[in-house]
């Protein structure tokens, strides 16, 4: 606003006078263009055209160093760049195919991409029990199935049972013991000895899935 920038370099203290400036003002109106302003409303715009006087100040003061700048570039970026003396010539890098994978397709069967995914590539054979449709009807590649009761395979080894009454009581037959089983009989000890804490539990004729121990009654 070039009548506000005026009107404060005429101020003459160390602080604008909104107060005179807003009289001054007055004389300039014409009703179109410049309408009379109170001392608030010069007051609030004064914090805006600083900041603004000091943005277009600062991009002044950088304005002749920017111009070196580019013209620096620009020379550099067209100048080839210099080798030290008795250094071998710089040749360009090899430039590779980019690698792809085969694609194995299956006979009689045109390739072909539908919603996002190629079709038309061979899938191996399906073993007994997959595919979909109970009677051989129709299919995809599906997964084995398995009757009621049949575990399916495992993922990963599993750990083989051990009898806990052996492991416990250092037996060395825990993994061929009878009582690794979840209702197995221990074949080495007895178990109601241990229980009652007799020390013939090794002895014991209540080992075994038949056995009846011959020193304590059940409760």
């Amino acid at each position: 606003m070039k009548l506000f920038t005026d009107l404060l370099s005429r101020n003459t203290t160390s602080k604008p006078d909104f107060e005179r400036m807003a009289i001054q003002w007055c004389s300039y109106v014409d009703g179109k263009t410049i309408f009379p302003k109170l001392p608030v409303y010069l007051r609030t715009y004064y914090t805006s055209w600083e900041h603004n006087n000091a943005v277009r100040a600062s991009a002044k003061l950088a304005e002749g160093g920017a111009k070196v700048l580019i013209k620096v570039n620009n020379l550099t970026n067209k100048a080839p760049a210099a080798s030290p003396p008795g250094a071998p010539p710089v040749s360009a890098p090899p430039q590779y195919a980019p690698f792809s994978a085969p694609l194995v397709v299956a006979p009689n069967v045109a390739p072909a991409i539908v919603g996002g995914l190629l079709l038309g590539l061979s899938v191996p054979p399906q073993t007994a029990g997959e595919g979909g449709g109970g009677g051989g009807g129709g299919g995809g590649v599906g997964t084995a199935t398995r009757g009621n009761g049949e575990r399916g395979k495992d993922s990963k080894t599993r750990k083989a049972r051990k009898c806990q009454l052996c492991v416990k009581n250092g037996g060395g037959n825990a993994e061929t013991c009878t009582g690794r089983g979840p209702r197995g009989k221990c074949d080495y000890f007895c178990q109601l000895c241990l229980k009652k804490g007799g020390s013939n539990a090794a002895t014991c004729s209540g080992r075994g899935a038949k056995g009846s121990c011959g020193h304590f009654m059940e409760d």
